[in-house]
């Protein structure tokens, strides 16, 4: 488990940092949601647009981040399910 602290001592040092798709949101507005709270639990985070359908947007995080994010992702996920689903 990397620490906040060392994650941004080796971003900041320069470190090469290899970025890895972990989710392909359906549209903008999921991509930059899925971002935030990503974001809002301390993780770095980029998005692209796709060059297979312009709607569609990458989520990308540090690759040694992954395991982490994976975790925050599932969670983030399933509560947007439960409150898009249940009505």
């Amino acid at each position: 488990m990397i620490s906040e602290a060392t994650r941004k001592t080796n971003v900041s040092q320069g470190e090469k940092t290899m970025w890895t798709v972990i989710y392909i949101a359906q549209s903008a507005k999921q991509a930059e949601q899925i971002r935030d709270r990503l974001v809002e639990e301390g993780f770095l985070v980029k998005v692209r647009q796709t060059n297979v359908a312009k709607q569609q947007h990458e989520i990308l995080v540090p690759e040694a981040e992954l395991d982490e994010v994976q975790e925050v992702l599932n969670e983030v996920l399933h509560s947007s399910f439960d409150q898009h689903g249940q009505g």
